[in-house]
């Protein structure tokens, strides 16, 4: 039917209703599916804080046949256990490589192989606007759009729901344009993603670090730090800081006096704010093993400083 006024067909003309334009790009989104599908895979992160606000399930995008999968930051924080579900239904734990700041991208490895897998090259072709935009999630789970604005994160209209993130987002003929990273809110909605091509620059930031990887010995979360308590320590405000969960027994922090539930709130020689578990990982990124790294950490009423060796944690392993 076109705009106005529909046609009639000819005498002794067959119409093939299964014929057309629609029909053609539903075949294509199934074959899309059935192609994407089998490299997707859920990412269980189990043992997070309750009320953190991050999600406990998420997708993760098997990048390679030996059991390499990629995800988002968000997924993989602060959880004390990981399992990657594959398609087929069967669960594996997981190892966390890496997480890349910058980008937000997280690497997994799982013992198993060979497996469907999508490659993530250095310099592909990132998506551009306007071009047909499918997200596949773990379920697995599709949705289509069109990419709607462009950046470091670029933006499409599919409507997703949030365990897709991790998940790739791939172009009509099946092109990985990028790694579903979080649900856009506001006047538009939609799901934004991590580009194809600083993936594989973050996936290489990762590689650069695997065998020499900053610890300092503590797992920490997020916390929301109110404005007042900075302010009356001369601190910046910001978003909050990092709450000390656990410390590794004998560990640096440990011996540097660090205790569970402080809160750090500044690092580097710089004291730069730390507002969140980000910012305290660039900051050891830019700190050399071996090196002393100062925390400024918010006791109960009080401010402490700890002088923090950094040291490496042992379980980096080549990526190729």
């Amino acid at each position: 039917m076109l705009f106005g006024r529909q046609r009639r067909p000819r005498a002794g003309v067959a119409v093939n209703a299964a014929e057309g334009p629609l029909a053609a790009f539903s075949a294509s989104l199934e074959a899309l599916a059935e192609r994407i599908a089998p490299c997707v895979a859920v990412v269980e992160a189990d043992g997070k804080p309750p009320g953190g606000g991050e999600p406990d399930l998420g997708s993760g995008t098997v990048a390679t046949p030996d059991g390499l999968v990629v995800t988002t930051a968000a997924v993989v924080a602060a959880a004390a256990r990981l399992r990657v579900r594959l398609p087929g239904g069967r669960a594996l734990p997981a190892r966390r490589l890496g997480v890349d700041p910058a980008s937000g991208v997280a690497l997994l490895r799982v013992a198993s192989g060979p497996l469907p897998f999508l490659p993530i090259r250095a310099g592909a072709v990132g998506p551009k606007l306007g071009g047909v935009a499918v997200v596949v999630g773990a379920g697995p789970t599709i949705s289509c759009g069109i990419v709607s604005a462009l950046g470091n994160v670029f933006r499409t209209d599919a409507r997703a729901p949030l365990s897709s993130a991790g998940g790739p987002i791939v172009g009509a003929r099946g092109e990985l344009m990028g790694v579903a990273t979080l649900t856009v809110s506001g006047r538009y909605g939609g799901i934004a993603g991590i580009p194809a091509g600083a993936v594989a620059e973050a996936l290489a930031a990762i590689a650069r670090r695997s065998r020499d990887r900053p610890s300092i010995g503590l797992k920490g979360w997020d916390q929301i730090v109110e404005e007042s308590a900075l302010e009356r320590f001369g601190l910046l405000p910001g978003r909050g800081g990092v709450l000390v969960l656990e410390l590794e027994r004998g560990g640096a922090a440990a011996r540097a006096g660090v205790l569970p539930l402080d809160v750090i709130v500044a690092a580097g020689r710089e004291e730069e704010r730390i507002g969140c578990l980000n910012d305290l990982l660039r900051a050891l990124d830019r700190t050399a093993p071996g090196e002393e790294i100062r925390l400024t950490l918010l006791r109960g009423d009080s401010i402490v400083a700890a002088a923090v060796r950094v040291e490496t944690d042992g379980c980096g392993e080549a990526i190729g």
